[in-house]
């Protein structure tokens, strides 16, 4: 017997109260853009010694360019979901990422003029606008790269440039500077000359970069390397040992890498210690994996216990699996970590807690909420609701939002209201959202005559083919001969 785990990833708001959460966070494991659900996402960090707010300053500045490198303009419903920041010594450190709907996106960068100024985000362009005067100022400061010698000035400042030149995607020039402090023998600068090196894809360089700092017990530095090397298949008995290695200093994305890597050897019992480890150093996946294995395993306490420990942490999908693995013999108890895993960005989360809850109130809350969170069904289900309290303007508008998402249903639903309604042309162009999803019944070749050629509207049942109704909203004629069970009636789809 499988069990159902999920494997996405998350959106997460919750808004770091420490270090590790900050470093932690399910959103803050990749530089690059990230995509699902209809959303994109652009992560930025920025680092200052004076203030947070220049930090932020540089981590929204940074996010916006990104975003503004791919849609052309930051769209006035483009936003700053997720943030976190923290002190690292002298210096301030800052984390953010903003979203997008791919639609929004599009439709900024391929409208024209007009289309553009109207959509324009004014904040996030005044944000861009002072960011580029910042990062103007500090290359103005700093001057050309050969007017800087570094062995003339502390190592601060030509890694404080480095680092910008790495935030603007400028690696060969931030290797440069990370190179000249890595020849002082100054552990970050040959850890960040490991990171510039990778990101050039100059692998062998990168390797030997991270090894001074990995030889003087960097876990970071230990990780990357033994990550590399194993990826390489270059010295795959090396890589495990540095991966332990790192492991042992308490690194738990290398914790977890050396589990998957005991699971696939079918080292179970290693395995299971590895996953464990990582999961207590608040690794959301290494929870997931060693739940998961648990539990095909047959140790459905020690499954439960591990997702139980990992939600313990703020992580998503641990709080999700716990619920799954409870909902049978305590279903209120499972609607709490359900609303746990919402709490920290999943929508499978919102939709699950709402679906569980008898309490409509809450259901209302909850679906709406992952529905922000980018989940089309709970925009579905938000769209129900309110149907079912005769609130047809926010039917439509849920439905929308659903529609955008990729949920099939919403988007028949609205073919069949604008039908109702006499827009031939948007009811067709809804349907064709919605057979995109070839599983729907609706879709056949025959019920896509039948909506196409099927009469307008109806008065009642005999007016509609076989096993075809006459669909109302709330009672209210005409309605839309529509297959039985389905569309906007009472029982909705």
């Amino acid at each position: 017997m499988n069990i159902l785990f999920i494997f996405l990833s998350l959106l997460s708001h919750a808004f770091a109260d420490s270090k590790d959460d900050c470093l932690n966070a399910e959103w803050n494991q990749t530089d690059s853009r990230t995509q699902g659900g209809g959303w994109i996402w652009f992560p930025g960090k920025g680092t200052s010694s004076s203030t947070l707010e220049d930090a932020y300053l540089k981590a929204e500045g940074l996010a916006i360019s990104r975003m503004i490198q791919e849609c052309e303009a930051p769209h006035k419903e483009s936003r700053i979901n997720e943030r976190c920041d923290y002190q690292d010594g002298l210096e301030y450190k800052a984390y953010v990422r903003v979203a997008i709907l791919d639609a929004k996106c599009r439709e900024i960068k391929y409208g024209d003029k007009s289309v553009k100024e109207r959509a324009t985000n004014p904040e996030l362009q005044r944000t861009y606008s002072r960011y580029l005067e910042k990062v103007g100022a500090i290359q103005n400061h700093s001057g050309s790269r050969k007017d800087i010698d570094c062995s003339k000035y502390p190592p601060e400042k030509c890694l404080s440039i480095g680092r910008l030149e790495y935030g603007l995607e400028n690696y060969s020039l931030a290797l440069e500077y990370f190179d000249d402090v890595c020849r002082n023998e100054v552990q970050t600068g040959c850890f960040n000359a490991g990171l510039a090196s990778w990101m050039l894809r100059k692998n062998d360089k990168a390797i030997g970069y991270f090894s001074l700092p990995c030889k003087q017990n960097d876990a970071q530095a230990c990780y990357f390397k033994g990550k590399l090397l194993f990826e390489l298949g270059i010295s795959i008995g090396e890589a495990k040992n540095i991966l332990r290695k790192s492991c042992s200093l308490k690194n738990g994305k290398a914790c977890f890498e050396i589990g998957k890597i005991s699971e696939s050897e079918k080292q179970l019992s290693e395995a299971e210690d590895l996953y464990t480890k990582a999961c207590v150093l608040k690794i959301s996946d290494a929870c997931h994996n060693g739940s998961r294995l648990l539990y095909d395993l047959g140790e459905i306490e020690k499954s439960s216990r591990l997702s139980k420990m990992g939600c313990e942490h703020k992580l998503a999908k641990p709080c999700f699996n716990y619920a799954f693995l409870t909902v049978k013999k305590n279903k209120p108890l499972a609607v709490e970590y359900f609303k746990k895993a919402c709490d920290f960005g999943m929508p499978n989360g919102c939709e699950r807690a709402g679906d569980h809850s008898p309490d409509k109130s809450f259901r209302h809350k909850i679906y709406l909420k992952g529905c922000r969170l980018g989940g089309k069904d709970s925009c579905h289900k938000s769209a129900l609701l309110a149907l079912d309290s005769s609130d047809n303007n926010n039917f439509k508008k849920y439905s929308e939002e659903a529609c955008v998402l990729g949920a099939a249903k919403a988007c028949y639903n609205l073919s069949l209201l604008s039908k109702k309604s006499g827009n031939a042309s948007e009811s067709e162009r809804y349907r064709e959202l919605a057979c995109n999803d070839k599983s729907l019944p609706q879709c056949s070749d025959s019920d896509k005559q039948k909506l196409r050629q099927g009469p307008s509207s109806c008065m009642k049942d005999e007016e509609c083919s076989e096993k075809h109704v006459c669909a109302t909203i709330k009672g209210e004629y005409p309605g839309v001969c529509t297959q039985t069970g389905f569309g906007i009636l009472d029982n909705i789809f």
